[in-house]
Parts: structure tokens; C-alpha cells; sequence
């Protein structure tokens, strides 16, 4: 047996009424699309690109920056010592502080053989401070690539301030 169910009439979308639509809750919704465009706008209206100022009546000039640090500045001279083994070269260095303030050199070391195939470099830093006119003299260890330690025939070194 088959009971017959009543049809049911569907309506268009646009022949929907506002209240058929959104189920009775228009005034809330369009309540609530004016209450975040009312935010979003106050919001954009008090963000700002530069500082707030205030006037206090008086004006001071502006405080300058401090001067610079003074850098420490260093001559050096180094020398190949020869492999340690086939992967390390040794560099003989020393440094000098011929500035006027005290500084802790940090010394870049590069190696190479004369088709620049096998190379290395490496960081070496004092561990305490030079004062000026003092000497800091090292050895370095520079791993070369390929093993190539044996076919290394020049180096070179910069020391700075760390």
C-alpha cells in the first residue's frame, strides 16, 4: 500500500520573501554587517604610520645619537708552515694592534694552490683583548679540500675587529 503524501509547492528563490530567505533573522544580520563595518572603520581610522606626539608646551631639541665605538685596527703578516697532514695546512700568523683602543682580532685565513682546485679557509679569534702596539702570534689549522694540503702554495690573512 502506498499512502498518498501531499505534494509540496516549492517557490523560486527570487520569489522568496526576505523573512522566507533567511528565516525571520534579517534585522540581525544586516544589525551585524553594519556593527563590523562600524569596527573595521574605526579601526583603519585610528591606525597610523607615525608616532604619537604630544605637546607639552615646551619644545627640546632632540638628543643625538652616541658617537660610534672606536674600532680597534691591526696589521698582520703569515707565513705557509706546511701540511699536518694530506686534508691541513698549518699558517703561521701574527697580528699586531696599531691602533689607539683596545680590540680582540679576528683573523680570516684562505689557502690555495696556484689552479685554486684545492682551497680552504677558516676563522681564528684571540681569546682576550690586544691592547695597542700588542702582539698576538698562532698557528692555524686550515682543512683543504680533496687533500689537497701538499699542493698549496699560497695564503693570505685579514684580521679585524670581532
Amino acid at each position: 500500500m502506498s499512502e498518498d503524501r501531499p505534494k509540496r509547492k516549492y517557490k523560486q528563490w527570487s520569489d522568496l520573501t526576505l523573512k522566507e530567505k533567511f528565516g525571520g533573522n534579517v534585522g540581525l544580520l544586516l544589525l551585524s554587517f553594519i556593527g563590523i563595518f562600524v569596527v573595521i572603520c574605526l579601526v583603519a581610522g585610528n591606525t597610523s604610520n607615525s608616532p604619537a606626539t604630544h605637546s607639552t608646551g615646551s619644545h627640546t631639541a632632540p638628543v643625538p645619537p652616541p658617537p660610534p665605538k672606536p674600532v680597534a685596527k691591526f696589521s698582520w703578516q703569515s707565513n705557509l708552515v706546511g701540511p699536518v697532514n694530506p686534508a691541513t695546512e698549518q699558517v703561521s700568523v701574527s697580528t699586531t694592534n696599531t691602533s689607539d683602543v683596545t680590540g680582540t682580532p679576528q683573523c680570516y685565513i684562505q689557502v690555495e694552490d696556484v689552479s685554486g682546485v684545492y682551497h680552504g679557509s677558516g676563522f681564528f679569534t684571540d681569546p682576550n683583548p690586544l691592547a695597542p702596539g700588542q702582539t698576538w702570534s698562532f698557528r692555524g689549522d686550515v682543512i683543504v679540500t680533496n687533500e689537497g694540503a701538499a699542493y698549496v702554495t699560497k695564503g693570505g690573512v685579514s684580521c679585524l675587529e670581532e
